[in-house]
C-alpha cells in the first residue's frame, strides 16, 4: 500500500485537496480527501453512488458505509485532542448546515494548539485553526479512516486537462502552421534587433544612408508579411475553438443525455446551468491554450538566441524564467481556488434563474416574484463578490510581475552600460539585446497573464470528465440482442431503497409472463413508481438486494440501450417536446412505422379526434408547456407514441390519471387485447385493473395479494375493499 498523503502533509503541512462539486457534495469530497491521503483515487461518480448523496446531501453513516465499501475501515472519534494524532485523517461534519444540509471537512494535523483542517468549499481552502475556532463550526467528535489489509490502491486517469489537450493535439496541420508562423514573426523580431545593432554599429558612424534605407524598406516589408501572419494565426486559433467546441461542449450535452437517473435526479438544474459555464470557457480553450503553448516556445527560442550573444546578460533572462515560474506557482492555488469558486457561483445564478423560470405559473399564484428575485439577487452578488476575488488575485500577480520585470530591464540597461563602458560589449549589441530581452519579457508576460483562464479551463475540463455516463459502464454489459431477453420477467426478494436505511420495496415477488398483462394496484407511496423504474432499468439494483431476470438474463448484464429498446416506459406526467404532434409521435418511433400504424395508435388512444379538431392537424405545434392540449390529451399522446415504439414491454405508470374513467377502461381494454405486447399497468385505481391477466396489490412497498379479478374480488382482500372503497 502506497501512503503518499503522509510525508507532504506532516511535513509540508500540504494535501491533496479535492474541492466539492457543489454544498451537497462537501462529504464526497472529504472522504475523496482521506482515500488520496493513502494513495487511493477513486472516481467521484462511484463515490456518490456509494455515499447515496441526494438533495440534501449524504450523513456521516453514508461515508462510513462507503469507506468500508472500498475496503477501509471507519471508527468514531469521540474527541479531538493531540492524544489523536496518529489517528489523522479526521472526517469532521459540522455543528449546522444550511437547508437541512451537513458540511464534511478533514483535520490532517494535530498539534497541541492547531489543528490543519481541510475543508471541501473553496472560498475555505486548507487552513490552520486553534481550538477555539474550530468547535465553533465543526463538531468535536469525528471518524477516522483506514485502509484494510485487502486494500490496494485505485488509480483512475489523470483529468487535468486531458480531453482538450488530446483535442487540440488532433489537429496537426493547424498546429504545424501555428508553429511555422512563430517562427517567421520571430525571427522577423530578431532580424528587427539586429538591424538596430547594425545602425548603431555600422551606418550612424560611417553615414551609410543608402544601405540603411533598403534594410529599413525590407524591414517594412518582413514587419508587413509578421502582420499577415498574425491575422492567419488567429484564424487557425478561431477555428480550433469552434472544433474544440463541437468536441467538447457538444460531447457534454451527449453525456447529459446519457447520464444515470439517479445522478440527475439531484443535480438537473445544476447541470443544466453547467452547459452555458462550459460554453463560455470551452470557446475560447483552444485559444488559450495554443496561445500559451506558442508564447512559451517564442520565449524558448529567444532565450536560446539571448545566451548565445552574450550569457552574461543571459543570466538576467534565465532569472526572469525562475522569478516568472515561481509567481505562477505561488499563486496557482489561489487562482484554481478563485476560478473554481467563480464556476460555482455563476452556475448558482443561471440555475436560479432558470429554477424561476420553470416555476413561473407557481411563482406568479403564490405571489412570490420579490422573494424568488431575493434568491436571484443574493446568488448574483455572491457571484460578482467571487468574481471580484478572482479579479484581484489576478491583478495583483500581474502588478508584481511588472514591477519584476521593470527591476530586470533597469539591471540589464544598468549591467549592459556598464559592460560597453569596458568595452566587452558595443553600444549596437547592447541595443540589439535589450530588444531581443524586450521581446522575451512580452512572451513570458503573455504566458503569466494566461495562467487564470487556463486554470478556468482546467476546472471546467475536471468537471466534464467528473460527470458520469451510462454509455461507459454499459459497454461492460455482455447482452446486447433482443432475441436474449424476449420472456418472462421475474423479480426475486427485491428490496431496494433509495437510501439504504429507508427500503420503499421489500422482498417483492413477482413473475410476469410474455404478451400477459399485468396490474400492479395501490396508494400513493405504495412504491408503484419505484418498481417501475427498477424493471425498465433507470434504477440500479445491487444483486444483493434481489435479482430482476429478463429470460433468466439479470438485468445487470443487460446493456442499457438494449432495455431502453425493450421496454417503453410511460409516467403519469407526460412529456412533451417542442415541435408539430407528428414530431411527438415520431419520437422513438421504429423503423418501419407508417401513416397507417400512426392511425391507428391515434385510434387506439383515443386522441385522433382531438388531432382532427386541431387548426393544423398533426402539423399543430405544442411544446412541454403548451395549453393547446388538455391534460388528458397529453396524456393519450404519449400512449400513442409508446404503441409506436419498438417495445415489447409497455410499462403505464399512472399514465390514465387524467384521463376520464370511461375512456380510460376503453383504451385499456384496447391495449389488453394487443397480442405480441406485455403490458404493465401501475394505477391507483383497481377499477382500470379488472380486464388485466394478473392484479398485483402493492402496500407500502410489499406485495400483499395477487391473482386475477374473480379470484382476488372473491377473496374478499386488499383488492376487495379497494374496490368498494
Amino acid at each position: 500500500m502506497r501512503v503518499t498523503g503522509n510525508f507532504w502533509v506532516r511535513h509540508f503541512n500540504r494535501c491533496d485537496y479535492v474541492p466539492q462539486a457543489d454544498p451537497r457534495e462537501s462529504g464526497v469530497a472529504a472522504l475523496n480527501m482521506v482515500l488520496k491521503f493513502y494513495g487511493a483515487e477513486i472516481s467521484p461518480t462511484r463515490l456518490r453512488a456509494l455515499a447515496e448523496v441526494d438533495q440534501t446531501g449524504t450523513t456521516l453513516d453514508d461515508l462510513m458505509h462507503a469507506a468500508e465499501a472500498l475496503h477501509f475501515t471507519s471508527k468514531s472519534v469521540i474527541s479531538i485532542t493531540p492524544k489523536r494524532l496518529n489517528e489523522t485523517p479526521l472526517i469532521v461534519v459540522s455543528r449546522g448546515g444550511q437547508a437541512g444540509q451537513q458540511r464534511f471537512a478533514v483535520v490532517f494535523k494535530i498539534t497541541k494548539r492547531h489543528l490543519l483542517v481541510a475543508d471541501p468549499d473553496v472560498t475555505v481552502g486548507v487552513k490552520w485553526l486553534s481550538y477555539q475556532q474550530f468547535n465553533q463550526t465543526w463538531a468535536a467528535a469525528g471518524v477516522s479512516v483506514k485502509p484494510r489489509l485487502d486494500h490496494a490502491a485505485g488509480k483512475i486517469p489523470s483529468s487535468h486537462l486531458q480531453t482538450i489537450k488530446a483535442l487540440i493535439l488532433q489537429q496537426k496541420v493547424a498546429l504545424v502552421h501555428l508553429i511555422l508562423a512563430v517562427l517567421a514573426t520571430t525571427g522577423i523580431s530578431v532580424a528587427g534587433a539586429f538591424f538596430l545593432q547594425i545602425i548603431v554599429d555600422t551606418y550612424l558612424p560611417n553615414g551609410l544612408i543608402t544601405p540603411l534605407a533598403i534594410m529599413a524598406l525590407g524591414l517594412m516589408g518582413a514587419g508587413l508579411f509578421a502582420a499577415a501572419l498574425t491575422w492567419g494565426c488567429e484564424l487557425l486559433l478561431g477555428m480550433l475553438d469552434q472544433r474544440l467546441m463541437i468536441d467538447v461542449a457538444l460531447a457534454y450535452v451527449r453525456r447529459l443525455y446519457t447520464m444515470p437517473l439517479p445522478f440527475l435526479n439531484h443535480q438537473r438544474q445544476t447541470l443544466t446551468a453547467q452547459v452555458v459555464e462550459m460554453n463560455r470557457l470551452m470557446g475560447v480553450a483552444a485559444k488559450t491554450l495554443v496561445t500559451q503553448w506558442l508564447e512559451t516556445f517564442a520565449a524558448t527560442i529567444l532565450l536560446v538566441l539571448l545566451v548565445v550573444i552574450n550569457w552574461k546578460l543571459a543570466l538576467l533572462a534565465v532569472l526572469a524564467v525562475f522569478g516568472d515560474a515561481l509567481l505562477m506557482w505561488l499563486f496557482r492555488d489561489r487562482l484554481q481556488a478563485a476560478g473554481y469558486a467563480t464556476i460555482q457561483s455563476g452556475v448558482a445564478v443561471n440555475s436560479e434563474i432558470a429554477e424561476g423560470l420553470l416555476g413561473v405559473e407557481a411563482m406568479k399564484t403564490l405571489r412570490a416574484e420579490s422573494d424568488l428575485f431575493r434568491r436571484v439577487d443574493q446568488a448574483f452578488a455572491d457571484d460578482l463578490h467571487k468574481k471580484f476575488a478572482l479579479l484581484q488575485f489576478v491583478q495583483l500577480q500581474r502588478a508584481v510581475q511588472h514591477a519584476f520585470h521593470f527591476i530586470l530591464i533597469v539591471g540589464l540597461l544598468w549591467l549592459g552600460a556598464s559592460m560597453v563602458l569596458t568595452q566587452q560589449l558595443s553600444l549596437g549589441q547592447l541595443v540589439a539585446f535589450a530588444a531581443l530581452f524586450v521581446y522575451f519579457i512580452g512572451h513570458l508576460t503573455q504566458v503569466v497573464r494566461l495562467q487564470p483562464q487556463r486554470q478556468l479551463i482546467a476546472v471546467a475540463d475536471s468537471r466534464l470528465r467528473d460527470l458520469p455516463s451510462s454509455s461507459a459502464a454499459d459497454q461492460q454489459r455482455r447482452v446486447s440482442e433482443s432475441q436474449q431477453i424476449s420472456g418472462t420477467i421475474k423479480l426475486s426478494q427485491v428490496t431496494f431503497g433509495y437510501r439504504q436505511k429507508l427500503p420503499v420495496l421489500q422482498k417483492i415477488d413477482l413473475t410476469i409472463m410474455p404478451n400477459h398483462n399485468v396490474a400492479v394496484v395501490g396508494a400513493s407511496g405504495a412504491g408503484k413508481t419505484t418498481l417501475a423504474r427498477l424493471i425498465d432499468g433507470l434504477w440500479p439494483l445491487d444483486n444483493r438486494s434481489g435479482t430482476i431476470t429478463f429470460n433468466q438474463t439479470n438485468i445487470n448484464d443487460i446493456r442499457l440501450s438494449l432495455l431502453r429498446q425493450y421496454i417503453a416506459y410511460v409516467p403519469e406526467r407526460p412529456v412533451i417536446f417542442s415541435g408539430s404532434i407528428l414530431d411527438n409521435l415520431r419520437l422513438g418511433n421504429r423503423s418501419d412505422v407508417t401513416d397507417d400504424d400512426m392511425d391507428a395508435a391515434c385510434e387506439t388512444a383515443e386522441i385522433a379526434d382531438d388531432i382532427t379538431n386541431l387548426p393544423n392537424l398533426v402539423y399543430t405545434l405544442v411544446d412541454a408547456n403548451t395549453e393547446t392540449l388538455t391534460a388528458s390529451q397529453k396524456q393519450r399522446l404519449v400512449i400513442a407514441r409508446a404503441l409506436l415504439s419498438p417495445a415489447k414491454v409497455l410499462i403505464f405508470d399512472g399514465t390514465f390519471s387524467q384521463i376520464e374513467s370511461a375512456m380510460a377502461e376503453r383504451i385499456l381494454n384496447r391495449l389488453f387485447a394487443i397480442k405480441n405486447r406485455t403490458i404493465i399497468l401501475m394505477t391507483q385505481q383497481p377499477q382500470l385493473a379488472r380486464h388485466a391477466d394478473k392484479i398485483v396489490v402493492l402496500v407500502n412497498g410489499r406485495i400483499v395479494e395477487q391473482g386475477s379479478y374473480p379470484i382476488l374480488f372473491a377473496k374478499h382482500g386488499y383488492y376487495a375493499q379497494m374496490m368498494r372503497r
